[in-house]
């Protein structure tokens, strides 16, 4: 590894904004993840870096990224974000296998949940109430394995940044339970 990319990973991992971010960079380079969902592409920015993370141990090629996101359909309170074309264009120039799916998180769950596949690593970025959690959380063990990583962030309430928490296996499958009775 050169040292503009040793670099390159410190300003990533020490002294990137968003702060919460580094510890989605440090996670995706320490667990050499290789497919990632993104519920929440906002501007993609975040998605171009875990993308250049990710080709620390895989051919850019190798690189499955699946985002969803309302694209066009975002309204002010969602924050900022592209159009779908704009942001397949940029994720497309990673040369990483993208797949874009446009429409409400949620709604994009309960449709596409068997066709997405198993991901490495899934991050829930789009803002959601705790409420909807246990609904997300039913479909999550469908695009999960028993190594995948799931990552909730959501706002901090005592600060402007925001924080991330991991979701285990055994809090996803006890939310789920909670979902299913309460249909």
């Amino acid at each position: 590894m050169g040292i503009r990319t040793r670099l390159r990973l410190f300003q990533l991992f020490h002294l990137s904004k968003p702060a919460s971010d580094r510890l989605i960079y440090q996670a995706v380079y320490a667990r050499r993840i290789q497919s990632i969902l993104e519920i929440g592409v906002g501007t993609a920015e975040r998605a171009l870096r875990l993308i250049e993370v990710a080709r620390q141990h895989y051919p850019a090629e190798q690189i499955r990224y699946i985002g969803v996101d309302p694209f066009e359909a975002r309204t002010s309170s969602d924050g900022p974000g592209l159009s779908l074309k704009l942001a397949y264009r940029q994720l497309r120039a990673t040369r990483a296998q993208v797949r874009l799916i446009p429409g409400d998180p949620l709604a994009v769950f309960s449709v596409l949940a068997n066709q997405l596949g198993a991901a490495d690593m899934v991050l829930i970025a789009w803002p959601m109430d705790r409420q909807f959690l246990p609904r997300a959380a039913y479909y999550l063990p469908r695009m999960t394995h028993e190594r995948s990583l799931v990552l909730w962030e959501q706002p901090s309430p005592s600060s402007v940044e925001k924080s991330v928490k991991v979701l285990t296996r055994e809090r996803i499958e006890s939310l789920a339970k909670n979902f299913r009775r309460a249909a």
